[in-house]
């Protein structure tokens, strides 16, 4: 099969979930187009307390924020599509928004699409947006990965501000081994293989 793997990841985790989702599709000698989506004025990381918190009416409003544009490959070369997102103040990045509402999203019809989501505890309302806008340009959601950071909610609120702010995780600070890492951890990573393995046994006639 031929999948086109397009996402947004500012951190790195999005793209090291769909590098696993991947793992087993190029094993079986699946076809992958990776294409990154890149807002033209780049977020910053670490992020200072103000531009953080000034985002999140941009998310709110859920239009997404200038991107550059996509090269992408023609639509008949594309079987199935995984789409790597992430909730910002519970709708999906400006960046992915960015390109749901583009032109480019027409990529999207009559394809099937498999959301592969890294989050908090909060993804139903951000989902449910990116679910809608894929419908609306024709596309069909076959299945979806939601990997979550699994800590509980109050210490996972302080790992990711932390990670987000100062650019490196508390566990790694001389006093912060009693706190988790941030972000999905060693199960969720199985998971996104499992994932994988699952998607290398869909024909293309099931999709």
């Amino acid at each position: 099969m031929r999948w086109l793997a397009i996402y947004y990841s500012q951190t790195g985790q999005t793209k090291r979930a769909l590098d696993a989702v991947t793992a087993p599709l190029v094993a079986a000698d699946h076809a992958i187009t990776w294409r990154a989506i890149e807002p033209v004025e780049p977020y910053p990381f670490p992020w200072p307390q103000r531009p953080f918190w000034g985002v999140a009416p941009l998310c709110k409003r859920a239009v997404g924020c200038a991107i550059h544009p996509v090269d992408l490959p023609p639509a008949d070369e594309v079987d199935a599509i995984l789409l790597g997102a992430q909730p910002w103040f519970l709708a999906p990045a400006p960046p992915v928004m960015g390109f749901l509402n583009s032109a480019a999203a027409e990529i999207l019809r009559d394809k099937p699409v498999f959301p592969v989501i890294t989050c908090r505890a909060a993804w139903r309302q951000a989902y449910r947006i990116l679910a809608l806008t894929i419908h609306a340009h024709g596309g069909r959601i076959a299945s979806r990965l939601i990997l979550k950071d699994r800590a509980p909610t109050p210490i996972n609120i302080i790992t990711t501000v932390h990670y987000l702010w100062r650019g490196r995780e508390i566990h790694d600070s001389p006093l912060g081994r009693i706190w988790p890492r941030f972000g999905v951890d060693d199960w969720g990573w199985r998971q996104a293989q499992h994932f994988g393995k699952g998607l290398v046994k869909l024909g293309t006639n099931k999709l």
